[in-house]
């Protein structure tokens, strides 16, 4: 009588650690999941974090432009290009998006922001711009262009796939289309994701 009391208690502790087991290996797997599927996009930069002139570069003809509360107001000029010149990869600050030739296929790059127009209508293009350019080859990438012409914030995605062996920074062109007025911008977001 004794030896079945002691089979009964083994095999109820046998049971239970193959329940434990499995309740443990099944949620290695999920955890492993949920760390594969934040994995699978990485935010190189966000001016909802902050942004300042430093951000910005605007070094083609003169392209005007002032930072209030986080919006990037764009005076109506005819013809305005701007660049963006800060990317965080890895925890470090980079003034382009670095190639990843570990990458198999295209790079897909996507470029949020909400976008209005205060009295003007403008023509605004995002798009990615090799750096440093290479040979005779056009180095934009995939232009996206969007016409704004109301004054209420509107949200506007782009995305680019671009080959994985170049340097590239976000580009915004803004060309005023009719009457005075300014282009502003904020939430301006870009991330990389991965497939």
């Amino acid at each position: 009588m004794d030896a079945q009391i002691i089979a009964a208690i083994v095999v109820a502790i046998g049971g239970l650690l193959a329940v434990l087991l499995r309740y443990r290996l099944t949620r290695k797997k999920s955890d492993a999941k949920v760390k594969k599927s934040k994995a699978k996009e990485v935010v190189l930069f966000d001016s909802r974090k902050g942004i300042n002139t430093y951000d910005i570069n605007t070094d083609y003809l003169g392209s005007r432009f002032d930072i209030q509360n986080g919006v990037i107001i764009i005076p109506g000029e005819e013809y305005s290009r701007y660049e963006l010149r800060t990317y965080y990869i890895d925890g470090k600050e980079l003034k382009f998006i670095p190639k990843n030739v570990l990458l198999s296929g295209d790079r897909k790059i996507y470029v949020s922001c909400e976008i209005k127009a205060i009295t003007a209508s403008f023509d605004v293009a995002v798009y990615l711009w090799e750096t440093p350019e290479q040979d005779e080859r056009d180095p934009s990438v995939d232009d996206r262009s969007v016409t704004v012409s109301d004054n209420e914030w509107r949200k506007t995605d782009f995305s680019f796939r671009a080959p994985p062996d170049r340097n590239y920074t976000v580009n915004i062109n803004a060309e005023k289309l009719s009457n005075d007025g300014s282009l502003q911008i904020r939430n301006l977001i870009v991330i990389e994701r991965f497939s």
